[in-house]
């Protein structure tokens, strides 16, 4: 029910849409191992920008509790490193499909941690990657902070540096092989 119920249909019924749940592995007394719910979002792609966008990350107020103490046992700095991974890794695994994604947001409006996505990320205001389906509610429309881009310039000049650096060793390597010629062992 309410407005969240648009969304809940859409990420399962639409191939571009899905969910994203973020969980810590806590063991209780017991030893047995525990999947700790921190927070969720619901997920959508936009073909047009090449976006995914992580509409609003939601967090239960016993962990928001927790990520404001100095002494928690997960931190905000955690949860927001949790963040960038998995944007790392929905980029790669599809661009590795063939499907391209130039970057991944995450929506302003209703977002539970966003004091922490403040301080740390560029935020886009009137984002051009929407929801194409008016129906569906949205907390990514007036604002989205940008995660994660993918450079394709970076990557062509991490690619020169290191056909660079194989270079210079293979002529470091040539030079100190020539000097010691000159030298009796």
């Amino acid at each position: 029910g309410g407005m969240a119920e648009s969304c809940v249909r859409e990420g399962y019924l639409n191939p571009n849409a899905g969910f994203i749940v973020f969980e810590k592995k806590e063991y209780n007394e017991d030893g047995v191992c525990l999947d700790r719910l921190l927070g969720q979002a619901y997920v959508w792609y936009d073909q047009e920008t090449k976006t995914v966008c992580y509409d609003n990350i939601e967090v239960p107020d016993k962990v928001i509790n927790e990520l404001e103490k100095t002494d928690g046992d997960i931190t905000a700095d955690d949860f927001i490193n949790a963040v960038v991974k998995s944007a790392e890794a929905i980029m790669s695994k599809m661009n590795s499909m063939g499907i391209e994604v130039d970057r991944v947001t995450t929506g302003e409006g209703y977002n539970d941690l966003r004091r922490e996505l403040d301080k740390r990320f560029e935020k886009e205001y009137y984002p051009k990657s929407k929801q194409r389906n008016s129906m569906i509610y949205t907390d990514a429309d007036k604002a989205q902070y940008i995660i994660k881009k993918y450079d394709k310039v970076s990557n062509a000049y991490s690619n020169v540096i290191r056909e660079t650096i194989g270079k210079a060793k293979k002529d470091i390597k040539s030079t100190i092989n020539n000097s010691l010629d000159d030298y009796e062992l």
